[in-house]
């Protein structure tokens, strides 16, 4: 029965159009709130191009939403204009976690605490008895700040990514010594009112590609950031950083406190983006081992390496060579310079943190003001961040603040490209013809125009008279230049559909009306 079932869908040309039949193969369909479901080629336009599934959600942090939709493989993201970040940096390594037994307990050979993670045998314990997550727990899970007292099984070990236990996988990579400016945008984990649809998003071709920023922040790490996808800004959405005023009351420090002056100004400018470089990310990242999905942004000064950084120091900073060594900045910014435009020019400016969580949380709290793990805040030792990165590299909250207004291209790359969605895409046909009734087009009725003698010279007769009794059917041939490129999509099944071109029916029936115009 499954036989006949599958050669009837070929037969029926519907086994491209991502159309999905209950049989042992398939792996559930996707949601197309629209759907033409009569027709000789459903689920496609006139064209032949395929429909795209549309998915919606929201997400919710601190009493805020932000939207999210895809339509036409485009997602989109509006929420909050001036939303918050807060700088961290990775330190190259890897936290691994001993695995646990379904009952709570430790799995036995653990490594011992101080042992050398290079040799031989190291490499064997930790391939089968850690991992960077714990797959078998259910809720959030922490490890705590220490493995363990010297010659203990350790509870966890950081690896640099160029150990042997990746397998080679970032030999190459590029040192990791900017910062990413980031911020939680959903407090759930798993974050369940877009998971459909990140989980769709995540499997099309412009998921988790990584720009050079990215990868100098590690956004490529797969065992740190889950998933990842590139961003671009609406053309009136901006990054801004915060100033001051120029007077005394920009910087908010220790002093302050001690005199009662518990205030300071605030005053943000547009960051200068034809100075800057910057890539804006959307990443899933795991927190006690819980995924969130958080907003990312990473910049570099065109002119300088303020804001670079490699402490100089420990197991990744032992991997890199001489040369590398070198060529990267050791000592930390606390307080970077970048180009803003204020006034309608280009200025260089330092950038000025606040001593609060965050100016959309009236009652958030106060910046935790070391980077690091985040732990129990505000108990400590907490910081304004993960496990693996640098306390020395502050988190300036909110010195940067974005705006949630973005989106994404899933398949292909441009819009702006000369064959996107050329109209033979569907066809693959370079000279496609059309039809149409024969009548006489563009005769001006107008009083006006009839007594004054204006003629249209976009006039077209395709009969000797007007409205004839019966209108015959008219063939134009249009000749592209090339073939046209469409979206596609992947499928649960990890197809990427629907293919291009005509089915063996949609052909025949083509060339059927292309000379007998029958079912027009």
């Amino acid at each position: 029965m499954f036989v006949t079932v599958k050669k009837l869908i070929h037969l029926l040309g519907l086994f491209t159009l991502g159309f999905t039949v209950a049989t042992e193969e398939s792996c559930g369909d996707l949601d197309f709130d629209y759907d033409k479901e009569n027709g000789p080629y459903p689920r496609k336009t006139d064209m032949y191009m395929g429909y795209m599934p549309s998915l919606k959600g929201f997400v919710e942090s601190s009493d805020i939403y932000r939207f999210f939709a895809i339509q036409e493989q485009v997602l989109t993201m509006i929420g909050e204009a001036k939303h918050g970040l807060w700088r961290t940096q990775d330190n190259g390594t890897v936290r691994l976690r001993l695995r646990k037994k379904d009952n709570g307990e430790f799995k036995g050979g653990a490594m011992k605490v101080g042992k050398d993670i290079n040799k031989p045998n190291s490499l064997k314990k930790l391939k089968k008895n850690y991992a960077y997550y714990l797959d078998n727990i259910d809720g959030p899970y922490d490890e705590g700040f220490n493995p363990g007292k010297s010659g203990e099984d350790a509870t966890f070990v950081d690896i640099p990514i160029s150990h042997n236990y990746f397998e080679n996988r970032y030999k190459d990579h590029v040192p990791i010594d900017l910062p990413l400016f980031s911020c939680g945008i959903d407090s759930t984990a798993g974050y369940p009112t877009v998971k459909e649809l990140w989980d769709y998003t995540i499997q099309q071709p412009n998921s988790n590609k990584v720009g050079p920023l990215g990868k100098r922040a590690g956004l490529d790490i797969k065992e740190t950031y889950d998933s990842v996808l590139r961003l671009e800004l609406f053309p009136d959405a901006k990054i801004w950083v915060n100033i001051g005023r120029g007077g005394t009351k920009d910087v908010f420090d220790q002093s302050d406190i001690d005199k009662g002056n518990m205030e300071m100004d605030v005053v943000y400018r547009p960051l200068d983006t034809s100075k800057t470089n910057h890539e804006v990310y959307i990443f899933t990242r795991r927190t006690k081992n819980e995924l969130f999905l958080h907003i990312g942004l990473v910049i570099d000064n065109e002119e300088d390496d303020e804001l670079s950084y490699v402490r100089p120091d420990g197991t990744y900073w032992d991997t890199l060579t001489v040369n590398g060594k070198q060529k990267i900045k050791q000592v930390v910014t606390y307080d970077p310079v970048v180009s803003v435009i204020d006034d309608g020019q280009t200025q260089k400016k330092k950038m000025h943190y606040l001593p609060i969580a965050g100016l959309h949380h009236a009652y958030g709290g106060i910046c935790p003001q070391k980077g690091g793990y985040w732990g129990e805040y505000p108990n400590n030792p907490s910081g304004g961040g993960w496990r693996n990165q640098y306390e020395e590299i502050t988190p300036i909250c909110d010195a940067i603040v974005i705006d949630l207004k973005a989106y994404a291209n899933l398949d292909q790359p441009s819009w702006s490209n000369n064959n996107f969605q050329l109209q033979n895409a569907g066809t693959l046909e370079m000279d496609q013809f059309y039809l149409g009734k024969g009548n006489h087009y563009g005769q001006f009725t107008d009083p006006y125009l009839v007594s004054n003698g204006f003629k249209n010279p976009h006039e077209l007769k395709f009969t000797e008279k007007s409205n004839p009794r019966k209108l015959p059917w008219k063939k134009v041939i249009i000749n592209f230049e090339e073939i046209g490129k469409t979206n596609q999509y992947v499928d649960k099944c990890g197809k990427k559909v629907p293919e291009t071109g005509l089915t063996k029916v949609q052909t025949k029936k083509r060339n059927n009306w292309s000379t007998t115009y029958v079912n027009w």
